[in-house]
């Protein structure tokens, strides 16, 4: 779940927050498409961390792939730009815009760095390959150098294959570094902390979890599900109420769920009656009179 996605359904944006949306949006597309590669095209199973958020040494670091093997792990970083990029040392640059960009290969070698400290700390023994996967089909870059620690798009075929030939024998060890990677992974990153917002500011509807349209309820037709009034999407009411609740769960996580306030932010499309039962399936009732509230099932 990603606090800008939820907020720009809500609210207006300043710019660094659209901008850092944008570029947000635009890896997800790059890592489903490698997520989709890892899940369908291997034919051993390694364990898999995506988007693994991490601190170490009073600084984060997040790396979009980490794939561990017998007797190694693979870190990827997923870049899906597009256009055509001349390569440079420090920076790679657009041909059309001359916009100057981080080299991924830099930015390789600082996430190596920080997850070998990392590994260091947590006392964990394993080889670490490095790699940066370029995944957008209108990509290229000029005076790239021979680099195995780059694969483009056209090699994704060629790469799966070499990575069907690994050692994959996982076993409890493998296990056991794996709840440990994963039990240290942030939720949150430190710029979403800073990220001002308050409820009073924010839009009370339900939002579309196809676009940023609102949605509502038509007054002819089924009355089980909402439609959207941007994209015509129709959904289920049970699932849009309980994925809008989620991100009201996410957004303030310390505000108590009374029945009051979900009504109020799901835009009161709903009897407080129906949205009881629908928030019984899912939470349970902490009964403090007029105070009571919905905490999650266990």
């Amino acid at each position: 779940m990603n606090k800008l996605e939820i907020l720009k359904k809500r609210m207006a944006l300043n710019t660094s927050e659209s901008k850092l949306l944008f570029l947000k949006r635009t890896g997800d597309e790059g890592e489903t498409y490698v997520s989709k590669v890892l899940s369908e095209r291997l034919e051993v199973q390694p364990f898999v961390l995506e988007d693994f958020l991490f601190e170490i040494d009073g600084s984060e670091c997040q790396i979009d792939f980490l794939v561990m093997f017998e007797y190694e792990c693979l870190l990827i970083e997923v870049k899906h730009y597009e256009g055509d990029f001349i390569s440079g040392d420090e920076y790679i640059t657009k041909v059309d815009s001359k916009k100057k960009y981080p080299n991924p290969l830099a930015q390789l070698a600082r996430a190596t760095d920080r997850l070998e400290k990392l590994f260091m700390r947590e006392n964990i023994r394993m080889k670490i390959v490095a790699l940066v996967i370029y995944t957008h089909p209108c990509f290229y870059l000029y005076h790239a150098r021979v680099d195995s620690r780059i694969v483009f798009l056209s090699q994704t075929r060629r790469y799966v294959a070499e990575l069907n030939q690994k050692p994959c024998r996982i076993g409890e060890r493998h296990k056991k570094i794996f709840e440990r990677l994963n039990s240290l992974r942030l939720e949150t990153s430190a710029y979403e902390k800073k990220i001002v917002y308050e409820y009073e500011d924010l839009k009370k509807c339900i939002t579309c979890a196809k676009c940023d349209g609102e949605m509502e309820r038509r007054s002819t037709g089924d009355r089980k599900f909402i439609y959207c009034n941007m994209c015509g999407v129709r959904e289920k009411l049970y699932d849009a109420i309980l994925r809008n609740v989620a991100e009201l769960e996410y957004l303030f996580p310390d505000k108590e769920l009374t029945l009051t306030l979900v009504l109020e932010w799901v835009g009161g499309c709903i009897t407080r009656k129906f949205l009881t039962k629908i928030l019984l399936s899912r939470y349970e009732l902490i009964k403090k009179g007029r105070s009571s509230y919905y905490i999650k099932k266990s």
